[in-house]
């Protein structure tokens, strides 16, 4: 009786591997207070029976003949499998009540599908063979039908608990001992491994005394905290001090953060680190023979330490299908969030809630940040009492940035821009890819760089590499980009030309100009243009945007203390009350109000796993692929339908998705864009490839990234 195929497994094999993993995960796990020994006696039984439904003929049928779909008639195998269990099991009400519904739930189908008089019929049907199966199978079980009605109404029935936390932590762990088994990974991968002596022996190596902001993670790592400190003090650092011996979760906005820092903890020492993110497969190909074991590791949690942006572990406050595996993971972890600021309203309010939720349920988290809006600062201390704030500056203070506001648009700057690039680096910084691309066209004949998010992946991986690179070595030049290297993005120029943003996000474009240095002269390093701002209104909040400016007049030298003092004052309540059209208060506002009702009616509304990492990225997006790319990809897709081999079709999928440029979704008919060549590839093949999007439009977009 088969549980898995690929490699086969038998239900008793997958069972008992599943009840292993249990049993290891309670040895790690034990000593921690939120946990208690029933909490995973309960978990080994659920392990144990959670994949016994598959005895059924139908299941049996499909997987012996490779069959997907499920037939009409069928029932999922984790209903039967709830209404299977043993009746002497030594469980109360409660505890069996528990069992029942995670097994039920721990793939995810919909309530609809218990409600089903399907269900009763399946369950006849392995009544009847009881005694052929148990001597097939191995395992021995009863037919349970009154647990059909706890299937039938989930919420009703998770909800009358007497402990909703346990319950979270109960399927939580089941999917984690689930998908261990089934992988044949380890559970927790490195767990004896200390990311706190890794980093210490790392800075006694390297005579790295530690600073203020370091001793104060250091000395609060039971604590939640807080820190707000310049760019270029080590807050890296910090936070891996910080980590002490526990798990940790260390998460970036962007990608090219996310693999700088996972290259920053490899260069430390720090062994069993992950990376989790869209295209961090291709990435960890740099670092050996096994990058797919760590892939694969850092997809289950399993690793000490795992970097990753904020869409692919912050996510779970939406209360997606399946969302218990993070939130009990993270229960017994610690989580950092880098540069909150650097997101949307409706994200940082995501985050506020899952900084509350981890809090609630016996996680830790540090937030860290250049700069924090005092909204951001207000709320968290009202959600959660205790925590450690505090603030760090270089003493004595380092002026970095002298700042000249020019009364123009930075696309007249391009003369300006060309002169200082003699003997200078210099950054620009527009706010959206049509400004960087018209800027560009003045001066490429200079040699100018150009970074923005239109690249096809692959071509976008280069460049992030190129201008780090740039930025360490003696050498003059331009790069044009848009704010994608504004966030915790290691770069020092000489010189920034950039159009008004809100302080917050200009603050971080001036942290990558005279990163760690000072100014030795009365020389200006950096110019704001604050005439014809591209993303007025769209990209950036009018008001947000015409407040910064406001706040900036009559400033030049700008010292850190200086800049976490306008923030504050630019998203003080007082201040945002000021224009009732703002969209930022109402933004952050409502999310956290649709978050908390939503958390309130626990189990009563859910939405995917893919609408929730679409809300948290906030936009939409559909793949296209350049023109230039056309005949190539289509022999790529040619091969992936042809060839057999799995390790093959992984690496065609990956060089696809490469390929492709990730454009927002505004509704538009893509048909009617005039961008668009009249050519589109639509396969329904591709969705069984489980590739980006099942619908690749052709771009008119030639090798620059430019569009045309």
């Amino acid at each position: 009786m088969l549980a898995k195929k690929n490699p086969t497994k038998s239900i008793l094999e997958h069972s008992e591997e599943a009840k292993e993993k249990a049993k290891e995960l309670k040895e790690i796990l034990i000593n921690f207070s939120i946990f208690n020994n029933r909490l995973f006696e309960l978990l080994e039984i659920a392990a144990f029976y959670h994949d016994i439904g598959k005895a059924n003929q139908k299941f049996q049928e499909r997987i012996t003949k490779n069959i997907k779909r499920m037939f009409e008639d069928e029932v999922p195998h984790n209903l039967l499998s709830a209404c299977m269990l043993k009746s002497d099991l030594g469980l109360n009400k409660d505890e069996e009540k528990s069992v029942v519904l995670a097994i039920a739930f721990h793939h995810n189908v919909s309530t609809d599908k218990a409600n089903n008089a399907k269900l009763k019929d399946n369950l006849k049907e392995l009544e009847n063979n009881k005694e052929y199966l148990v001597k097939k199978m191995g395992i021995d079980f009863d037919i349970r039908k009154e647990n059909i009605r706890k299937l039938s109404s989930k919420a009703k029935h998770i909800n009358s608990l007497k402990s909703l936390q346990q319950f979270i932590l109960l399927k939580g762990f089941l999917h984690r001992v689930d998908y261990a088994a089934s992988s044949g990974l380890e559970i927790e991968s490195g767990w004896e491994e200390s990311i706190y002596d890794a980093v210490n022996e790392y800075m006694e190596c390297h005579d790295f005394k530690k600073n203020k902001l370091q001793e104060f993670a250091e000395n609060n790592c039971d604590n939640n905290i807080i820190s707000i400190a310049q760019t270029g003090m080590g807050k890296t650092e910090s936070a891996l001090l910080w980590a002490g011996n526990y798990k940790l979760f260390f998460t970036l906005p962007i990608r090219v953060s996310s693999n700088a820092i996972f290259h920053r903890a490899k260069e430390m020492g720090i062994k069993s680190a992950g990376l989790i993110h869209s295209t961090s497969l291709d990435f960890l190909e740099y670092y050996g023979d096994d990058f797919t074991k760590v892939y694969d590791e850092s997809r289950l949690l399993a690793k000490k330490l795992t970097v990753s942006t904020i869409d692919q572990i912050m996510k779970f406050p939406m209360l997606y299908p399946g969302f218990e595996r993070d939130l009990t993971t993270l229960a017994y972890s610690k989580v950092v969030i880098d540069e909150i600021q650097a997101y949307d309203p409706d994200v940082a309010a995501l985050l506020i809630k899952g900084l509350e939720l981890i809090n609630k349920m016996g996680g830790n988290f540090y937030v860290m940040t250049a700069t924090l809006p005092a909204i951001y600062k207000e709320e968290l201390e009202k959600r959660i009492p205790n925590m450690k704030i505090d603030k760090f500056v270089d003493e004595p203070p380092m002026l970095r940035h002298r700042v000249q506001i020019e009364n123009d648009s930075i696309l007249n700057a391009d003369e300006e821009i060309r002169k200082a690039s003699i003997d200078k680096k210099i950054l620009v910084i527009v706010n959206t890819v049509d400004t960087a691309i018209k800027l560009y066209n003045k001066l490429k004949e200079e040699g100018a760089n150009l970074l923005h998010s239109r690249f096809t992946m692959e071509h976008r991986s280069e460049l992030e590499s190129k201008i780090i690179k740039f930025s360490g070595q003696n050498q003059n030049g331009i790069w044009i980009t848009t704010q994608i290297v504004e966030a915790s993005l290691d770069i020092d120029f000489d010189f920034l030309f950039t159009e008004a943003s809100p302080l917050d996000s200009l603050f971080q474009r001036l942290g990558r100009c005279y990163r760690r240095r000072p100014i030795e002269d009365d020389k200006i390093n950096v110019k704001v243009f604050t005439n014809h701002i591209s993303g007025y209104g769209t990209v950036y909040d009018k008001f947000l945007i015409n407040k910064s400016i406001e706040l900036l007049d009559g400033m030049s030298d700008l010292e850190e203390t200086i800049k976490i003092d306008l923030v504050d004052k630019l998203y003080s309540v007082e201040t945002l009350k000021q224009q009732e059209k703002t969209k930022f208060l109402t933004q952050f506002n409502e999310t956290l109000r649709w978050l908390d009702d939503l958390y309130e009616n626990i189990y009563k509304e859910e939405m995917s796993k893919r609408e929730a990492q679409t809300r948290l990225r906030k936009l939409k997006t559909i793949n296209i692929i350049p023109e230039y790319l056309t005949k190539e990809v289509q022999s790529l897709i040619k091969d992936l339908k042809t060839t057999s081999d799995e390790n093959n079709k992984r690496d065609l999928k990956r060089t696809i998705n490469m390929k492709t440029v990730s454009i927002q979704d505004f509704s538009t008919d893509y048909k009617q864009d005039k961008r668009l060549i009249n050519k589109e590839l639509i396969d329904e093949d591709l969705n069984l490839f489980r590739l980006p999007s099942s619908k690749y439009y052709y771009y008119e977009q030639d090798k620059s990234g430019l569009i045309l």
